[in-house]
């Protein structure tokens, strides 16, 4: 049994908070009936595990959620560049070298939530943030690059409809990443105000999240 609130109280709030309402959920319970699951599977939960279970049955579960979670923004750029391929359109050698430098950094922050959960890894999930933060101002940089272009008529406002869209996705993907590492680590700390967590964690500005935010920053540096 969990203290103060029970599990779908705690679910709905999860659902009802702008912050954390993309947070996939597993519920975790000792209540097998199909009512029971029903009562969750619709208050959003995206799995429901009975007791008991082994351990990797529930790693398996997991990593599928986040797979989902991950494919669906998969899917929506594999349709925007068949999109652009069907009505001929194709960006700039220069959108072209910032989309591969996002898509790497975007490689990497997937590799290093899903190693920080099956290993249950606070340090590894500690980097994630800084990452995400840089994540954040590389669609930012390219937006600003995008309309820069535009003034020079370098490139069409149909392009541009392309470019926001594929950086919605990324920055989707990306805000699973940091929402996933901030429930790792609030978990160790029997703790799930994430919000609080991320508002400390940002204004604290501790120097192993310097650290990495600069280590991120130098290494997906996007060219002038």
């Amino acid at each position: 049994m969990l203290p103060g609130d029970d599990g779908l109280t705690m679910l709905s709030k999860l659902r009802d908070d702008p912050v954390t309402e993309k947070i996939p959920v597993i519920i975790i319970s000792a209540k097998t009936t199909e009512l029971d699951r029903v009562k969750g599977l619709d208050l959003g939960a995206d799995d429901y595990l009975c007791k008991s279970f082994g351990v990797m049955e529930l790693v398996s579960r997991v990593k599928a959620r986040l797979r989902g979670k991950q494919q669906s923004h998969a899917i929506n750029m594999i349709e925007i560049a068949q999109g652009m391929e069907h009505n001929s359109q194709s960006f700039s050698d220069s959108a072209k070298d910032d989309f591969s430098t996002l898509f790497a950094a975007l490689t990497e922050i997937s590799g290093l939530t899903v190693r920080a959960f099956t290993d249950n890894n606070t340090e590894l999930a500690m980097n994630v943030e800084p990452l995400e933060e840089v994540i954040d101002d590389l669609t930012k940089t390219i937006r600003d690059k995008h309309i820069d272009r535009l003034r020079r008529g370098e490139c069409s406002p149909e392009l541009g409809v392309y470019l926001s869209d594929l950086l919605i996705n990324c920055e989707r993907v990306s805000d699973h990443c940091s929402n996933i590492a901030v429930s790792i680590i609030q978990i160790a700390k029997s703790s799930m105000r994430s919000h609080v967590y991320l508002n400390e964690l940002k204004a604290q500005r501790s120097k192993q999240f310097i650290g990495a935010y600069n280590s991120y920053h130098e290494k997906y540096r996007l060219s002038a």
